[in-house]
Formats: structure tokens, sequence, C-alpha cells
């Protein structure tokens, strides 16, 4: 779990400042790491990487991350809703800040909208 801090932190503080050559090629490394915690059921990294999707997904939104919406969209359906909390606002960025690529294709917006519904006729615990 430090390590995922860690890495959060690089990213984030290389957001905030000018470091290109950080910037692109800490993307693809992430999303290997992610993409690992998410294919093989990791839970206790889940908080932590949900939160390194919301980084990676704040300012653009790279081809490789909408694939990645697909494998949280499984890890939703599999494990419900513990974690969408979690999750949100890695799908506010989703929803808000490419807006066209979520519109043009239609399994990524009924994604959005299962998990939505779900949430909301589900008997919740207190969180969501």
């Amino acid at each position: 779990m430090g390590l995922l801090k860690t890495v959060e932190t690089l990213l984030t503080v290389c957001n905030g400042r000018s470091y290109p050559e950080v910037l692109n090629n800490l993307p693809p490394i992430i999303i290997n790491v992610v993409g690992h915690i998410f294919q093989n059921n990791i839970t206790d990294f889940y908080e932590e990487t949900f939160s390194l999707v919301y980084d990676l997904t704040a300012k653009s939104i790279l081809a490789q991350m909408w694939q990645m919406l697909e494998l949280i969209y499984q890890v939703f359906k599999k494990d419900g809703l513990d974690y969408f909390i979690d999750v949100m606002p890695a799908l506010h960025n989703y929803v808000t800040v490419d807006r066209p690529a979520l519109l043009s294709n239609p399994n990524r917006l009924l994604a959005i909208f299962d998990m939505c519904k779900s949430v909301l006729t589900s008997n919740p615990t207190e969180d969501p």
C-alpha cells in the first residue's frame, strides 16, 4: 500500500508541475499495476488503486484508461457496492473530462448507467 501511495504522490506532484518526461513514462507503468490489481481481485489495494485511476483521468483520458473503465465495471459487478465510494471520483472524471469519447461508445455509457442504477436501487450501507 505504501508503494501505491508513493506512486500516487509522485503522479500528483508531476501533474501540478511541468515534468513531461515523468508524465509520459509513468501512466503506462501505473496502468499495468492497476490492471494487475483489478484482474486478480486484490481487494486490499482497491482504495489506493481507484485513487490512482482518479489521478490518471483528472486532466485527460488515455485510450488505455478507457479499457480500464471496463475493468472497473467488472470489479463493480463482482464486488458490488463495497467500493463505490472509492470509484465514484474516477467515474466523475470519465463522465466530465472526455465526454465525447464517453458518448462515442454505448458500452461505456451503459456501464456507468448500470453502476449508478445499482447504487440507487439497492439497500446500501451508510456510505453510498
